[in-house]
This record gives C-alpha cells, structure tokens and sequence, in this order.
C-alpha cells in the first residue's frame, strides 16, 4: 500500500499560483510539483469558509450531508474521516496542523498535533506570537480569532501586524513547526507501516506575517491590481455589495490594495516554500516508494476582484483553490479541465492508495486523470444566517449562483472568465437547467440539521 500525504493551506486562492497562470507570485515548488503530477484546473471549495471546507475534503460529503456548515458547527462525532478509512486499511494515520475542530475531538486521527503543542513549543514566546497577532489567546485554536469581533479591525491595518516577524525567527513560525513534526512523524513510522499524513498550515490567511526573506521578495508598487476592482456595488445584491472593500476608487486605497496583495504572495512564497522543505524530506525517508502527495486549500480569496477581500462569496477567486496530485500511479505532465470539488478528494486518494472505499458524495477522479469525460455537476454552499444558504453549482462552461434573496447569478465561464457578465434573468436556458440541477441536488441531500451555536464568525 502507498504512503499518502495531504498538504492543506488556508485560503489559498488558485488565482495565486504560478502553474495557475499569475506571472506575478512565486511558487516554483507548486509549479514543479504540478509539471510532475496532474493539475486539476477549476477544483473547487465545498464551502468559501474554513471549517465546513476541511471537514468535507475529510469526510468526501458535503456541509449539509454533515450538518458542519460553518466555523461555529462542530463535524458531529459519528460522521466518518479519511482517519477511519485508512487506518481500516491498515493506515497509520496523522493530522499535523490546524485542523480547526470547533470542540475537543480527534476525527479518528491516532496521532495528532494540533495549536496546542505549537503554543507548548512556544513556552514564553507565546506572548510574542499572540501580540504579534494583535491577540489574546481566545482558547478557540486558533489564537487571533478575536481581532474579527472588534470593530476598530479593519483590512488596511494589516501593516500593524508587521511586528510578530521580528518577535519569532522562521524556525518558530507555525508553519515551520509544523514541516518539523510532520517529518518526525514520517521517519519514525512509515518504516513500519503504510501511513496517511494531513498536514495542515495557517498561511497565507490573514494575518499576513511572513519570515522577512519572503516579505521583502515583492514590490507592492509594481503589482497590478484585478481589472474588476473597481466594479460598481450597483450591479450586486446587498450581501456582495457589503462584502466590498471601501476605498479603492482612491489612490490611498489602491496603494493600500497592493501592499495587502505583495504580503499576501509573500505568505503564498512561504508556504511554497515549506512544501518543498516537505517533499524534499518525504523523499529522503526510508520507505519503499516515495508517497502521493496532495496539494490543495480549504477556499480561495478575493484578492480585490470585484472590489472584494477574504471569501464567502462565489466568484472563482474565493471559491476555486489549487489542487495538485503526484507520486507512484500518478500520470505526470497532465491538466485536468473538467470541474470537481473537496467531495472528490477523499474517494480518490483511496482509490490510488488501493485502498476500499464507500460511498460518499463525490467520487474518485481517476476517470477525469486518465481520460478527462465529459464534466459532471460539481456543488458549493454557504450557511447565512438561520436556515439561509447560498448555493453554487457548476457544470461544464457555466456557473450559477443562487442567493436566498432570490436573486441569481449565472456565468458563462469560458466566454467571461472574469464573471463580468451576469445573465441571470434573460430568460436563458442554462438558467433554467442548472437551477433544477441545484434543486434537485438540496433535496436528494441527506441533511443533517446542524448544531448552530451562533452566526457564521468571519475567519
């Protein structure tokens, strides 16, 4: 049986690759990577927020399959992992990072390293990590959680942030902890046995602060910003149009844009650069064969187009992510075109570690990776408020959008790569199709009511 590694960023938008095509962001280890694996072109987030994401790439279901629909819904404790299939394949299994569980559990993992060894690790450099983030430790895992509350926080006041680079040298960075332990993992036991490692960074989600030799790496002078930052809120319903960033038709607020969009790919920089540190030392270990390795993130972000930041929406930018597949049984030198989805990841790393499977909600890629067929419908959500959602579904060419205000978005993505064009409600067919496709796919939905314990808190 095959080794089988997942590297998991956190809002990493496939905008901000260089494979992906941004000349602009450097990524030669994802690039490399990608040359020497396959390439899936347009895979998306079941979800544009981080939790319901990472636990349907964990569990191949979707949010309202799990009742986990967003950052305040515990996965429930009976819903199985990828932890519970591969150790029943005889798998020893490991999750090394932020897994960002909401409550105390474990997910099935036999071992598992999560904030709270980092923060042991620390010791007295904790204070300088929390302050750093312009942050107490809110005990929900994830140290700067709170900065999201207070009204004064603002994205243009990142630079303040700047400080925790020169508090903690690069080999205390969380990501670097991470690289670390994963590799103390690996060596000391896929020497024995077949093990299933998910690794899991922070970067590059806000707070941007870098090691000082990726920061410096860019001219924020220099980068352009999207053409549709400046769209006007007219042309959206009142939930985008809150979502846009204030300022930008100045040229303080432009200014402001880039040096956001230079630390956000230098965050991209690094963690390029510890999943090189990582492969490298995969390969180095004693095993029999080198492992499959998986690259992807939970959501992507906005990265000002359409005059928007973070995610919760579904434009490409915050709802498409990178997703890279290679190792022994991987084709090399392939693009993938067709649409999938995180529902898909758990089936097919079974699938190419010969490893059983079950059923989920997406299905094995190896079809797509070895001929490419013809695309089937691929889902994202994202919980509002109450029992409201939105909802995406994509198919082929075309994307729509479905608000719980009745208003629709539908895009023809290979004529409006930049969704320019919104042509819902002309009475267009695709309208009409895709519509009934989302219908249809709700309701055969197995939902589970979720355990809400507030609204959707905006990490």
């Amino acid at each position: 049986m095959k080794n089988v590694v997942v590297i998991m960023s956190d809002q990493h938008s496939a905008h901000a690759v260089g494979c992906y095509g941004n000349p602009e962001v450097h990524t030669p280890v994802l690039d490399h990577l990608a040359h020497h694996g396959v390439r899936f072109e347009h895979a998306y987030t079941t979800s544009p927020v981080c939790v319901p994401a990472r636990f349907s790439a964990l569990s191949g279901l979707y949010p309202s399959s799990t009742g986990c629909v967003n950052n305040a819904t515990p996965l429930p404790i009976d819903v199985r992992t990828a932890a519970h299939y591969f150790r029943e394949a005889g798998y020893l299994t490991a999750f090394i990072g932020k897994m960002h569980p909401v409550d105390a559990q474990t997910h099935g993992f036999d071992y598992y390293i999560d904030f709270g060894h980092y923060y042991d690790y620390l010791g007295r450099k904790l204070e300088a990590f929390t302050k750093g983030m312009q942050a107490d430790d809110s005990g929900k895992g994830v140290p700067w959680i709170d900065i999201y509350q207070r009204p004064e926080h603002h994205w243009s006041m990142a630079p303040l942030r700047d400080a925790l680079s020169q508090n903690l040298p690069e080999e205390e960075h969380f990501e670097s902890f991470i690289v670390r332990e994963a590799m103390r993992f690996f060596q000391t036991y896929a020497r024995h046995r077949p093990v299933f490692l998910f690794v899991s960074f922070l970067r590059p989600h806000t707070p941007l602060v870098v090691p000082e030799r990726f920061s410096s790496g860019y001219d924020w002078s220099t980068l352009p910003l999207p053409h549709t930052y400046q769209d006007s809120p007219h042309n959206v319903n009142p939930y985008l149009q809150s979502r846009m960033v204030e300022g930008l038709h100045t040229q303080a607020g432009q200014d402001l844009a880039k040096q956001h969009l230079a630390r956000y790919y230098a965050a991209v920089s690094f963690i390029d650069d510890k999943v090189g540190e990582l492969v490298d030392g995969l390969e180095r270990c004693p095993s029999e064969d080198p492992p499959i390795i998986c690259y992807t993130s939970d959501h992507g972000d906005m990265l000002f187009e359409h005059g928007m930041l973070s995610k919760f929406t579904f434009y490409e930018a915050s709802v498409t992510v990178p997703w890279i597949l290679a190792g022994p049984g991987i084709p090399r030198h392939r693009v993938v075109a067709s649409p999938i989805d995180h529902t898909f990841l758990l089936p097919s790393l079974l699938d190419f570690a010969g490893a059983p499977g079950a059923q989920f909600d997406g299905v094995s890629v190896r079809p797509w990776v070895e001929g490419d067929p013809d695309g089937v419908p691929v889902f994202s959500e994202f919980f509002v408020a109450q029992d409201k959602f939105m909802h995406m579904v994509r198919q082929g060419e075309w994307k729509l959008v479905r608000h719980p205000d009745g208003w629709n978005q539908l895009f023809n993505l290979q004529a409006d790569p930049a969704e320019s064009q919104n042509l819902a409600g002309s009475h267009h067919p695709e309208e009409l199709r895709l519509s009934m496709l989302l219908t249809s796919h709700i309701e055969s939905m197995q939902i589970t009511q979720p355990n809400l314990r507030g609204p959707n808190p905006r990490v």
